[in-house]
C-alpha cells in the first residue's frame, strides 16, 4: 500500500478545479491528504489543503461544482471528501472537507425527488442509465446515508437488476454491482436539515443556481469562401468557458429542469429533462419515467449505438447518446423554452438533422400525445430498447 500511494504522490502538480470533471482532481485530493498522511509527506498533505480550499474558491462564488448534479459523478466527489472528513487526522483537512461535502449534499438534496427517487435535471454529465432515470450511482449513495427511506436502492435492483432495467456500461451488471461496493465504502455526513430537504418538500418546489466550465478542447475549423479545404485552427477552441444558470421546478407529480448553457461540449448533459411518477406511491421502475432531449444527426438516435463522430468508430456504446446541438435555455417555474442547432463543426455531409424528444417506453407505452393541444398519433414504432421513435 505505501509504495503505490508513493507512486501516486509522484506528481506535484497543484490540484485545481478548472471547470471540467471536478471528480478527477477530488480523487486526486484525497490521494495527497490521506496519502500524505499515511507515508508522512508533508508536500502532499499541503498540496490537498490548497487543493480543497481551492474547491471552496470555486463553491464561493457558485452555487454548484462545475460537474453539476451529475447521478454518476457527484457521488464520486462526495466519496473523495466525505472519506477526508472521516479519516484525516488533521483537524483543518476534516473541517475543509466537511465544507465540501455538505455543499455537494445541497446540491443532491434540493434535486432530490423523493415520489420517482430520481436526481432531477439538468445534468451537467449523464449516461443512458441516468436519461431514463434507473438506478446509478446516486441512489447507491443515497441508499448507504438514508437505508430503506429509498424505494429505489441497490439491494432490490442490483442484486439482482430487475428485468429490462437499463444497466451502465452496456449491461455490464458486474461493472455496476462493483460500483455499488465502491460508494458504499463512504460513510457520509448529511446533517438533519439536508435530511429534510431530500424527503420532506414542500410543493411547488423550486431551486436555482450557478456553475462554471472550462472551454472544450475542440478546435475551431475554417471554410474559406474561395472553396478548399476547410483548415483547423488550434489556437481558437469551438466551446469557449462560460458560466450556466441551472433551474429546476417540482411537484408532487413530476419535475422539471434546465440549463441555460451545456457542460464543455454538451455531449453528456441533460440541458432539457423531465422525471415524473406514474403511481401515486411510486415503488418500481414501471411507476416512474422520464422525458430528455437530444439534437440529433445522420443514423442515431434512443437505443441505438452511438459513436463520437470526432473519433468514429473508437467507441460504440448504447450508454451515451451525445448531445449533437448547441443548446440554450431559459425556464419561469414549469415553463421551458429550448432553442438547438446543430454543431455543425465536423467535416462532412449530414444525412439527417432533427431534434428528439426521447420518452422511454420500457416497461409501459405512451398514452396520448398532445401537440399544440391536439392529440397526435403514438403508433411509432417501437425500438429494441423500448423506445418510440421520434
Amino acid at each position: 500500500m505505501r509504495s503505490l500511494v508513493s507512486e501516486a504522490l509522484l506528481s506535484k502538480e497543484k490540484i485545481q478545479f478548472l471547470g471540467y470533471n471536478d471528480n478527477f482532481p477530488s480523487m486526486a485530493n484525497v490521494v495527497a491528504t490521506l496519502g500524505g498522511e499515511l507515508i508522512g509527506d508533508d508536500d502532499a498533505r499541503q498540496r490537498g489543503i490548497d487543493g480543497m480550499q481551492r474547491l471552496l474558491e470555486l463553491l464561493g462564488r457558485r452555487d454548484f461544482l462545475s460537474e453539476y448534479t451529475s447521478p454518476t459523478y457527484c457521488p464520486v466527489t462526495m466519496l473523495s471528501y466525505a472519506d477526508i472528513a472521516q479519516y484525516s487526522k488533521d483537524p483543518r483537512a476534516r473541517a475543509l472537507a466537511l465544507q465540501i461535502e455538505r455543499r455537494i449534499w445541497m446540491d443532491i438534496a434540493a434535486h432530490f425527488h423523493p415520489p420517482t427517487n430520481i436526481l432531477s435535471g439538468p445534468h451537467s454529465r449523464a449516461y443512458t442509465v441516468d436519461s431514463v432515470g434507473h438506478l446509478h450511482q446516486v441512489q447507491m449513495m443515497l441508499y448507504i446515508a438514508f437505508g430503506n427511506r429509498l424505494w429505489m436502492n441497490p439491494a432490490r435492483f442490483m442484486f439482482p437488476p430487475v428485468a429490462a432495467q437499463v444497466i451502465h456500461h452496456d449491461g455490464d451488471v458486474p461493472f455496476m454491482q462493483a460500483a455499488t461496493v465502491f460508494i458504499s465504502g463512504g460513510t457520509y455526513h448529511p446533517t438533519p436539515s439536508i435530511e429534510r430537504l431530500l424527503f420532506d418538500k414542500t410543493y411547488p418546489f423550486v431551486v436555482s443556481g450557478t456553475s462554471e466550465f472550462g472551454s472544450a478542447a475542440d478546435s475551431v475549423w475554417v471554410r474559406y469562401i474561395h472553396g478548399g479545404k476547410p483548415k483547423k485552427v488550434d489556437e481558437v477552441f469551438e466551446y469557449p468557458s462560460g458560466d450556466v444558470v441551472t433551474t429546476c421546478y417540482m411537484t408532487q407529480d413530476y419535475a422539471v429542469g434546465s440549463a441555460t448553457a451545456t457542460f464543455l461540449d454538451g455531449d453528456q448533459t441533460d440541458a432539457f429533462f423531465i422525471n415524473f411518477r406514474r403511481a401515486e406511491k411510486p415503488k418500481s421502475l414501471r411507476d416512474i419515467s422520464t422525458i430528455y432531449t437530444r439534437y440529433t444527426t445522420d443514423d442515431f438516435g434512443p437505443g441505438k449505438p452511438w459513436t463520437d463522430p470526432r473519433n468514429p468508430g473508437a467507441e460504440v456504446t448504447t450508454s451515451l447518446l451525445g448531445e449533437a446541438g448547441r443548446v440554450r435555455a431559459v425556464q419561469k417555474e414549469n415553463t421551458v423554452l429550448v432553442a438547438y442547432q446543430s454543431k455543425s463543426q465536423f467535416i462532412g455531409k449530414y444525412r439527417g438533422l432533427r431534434l428528439t424528444i426521447a420518452v422511454p417506453t420500457i416497461y409501459r407505452p405512451i398514452n396520448r400525445v398532445l401537440f399544440n393541444g391536439k392529440a397526435c398519433a403514438t403508433a411509432l414504432p417501437l425500438d429494441r430498447a423500448g423506445y418510440r421513435g421520434a
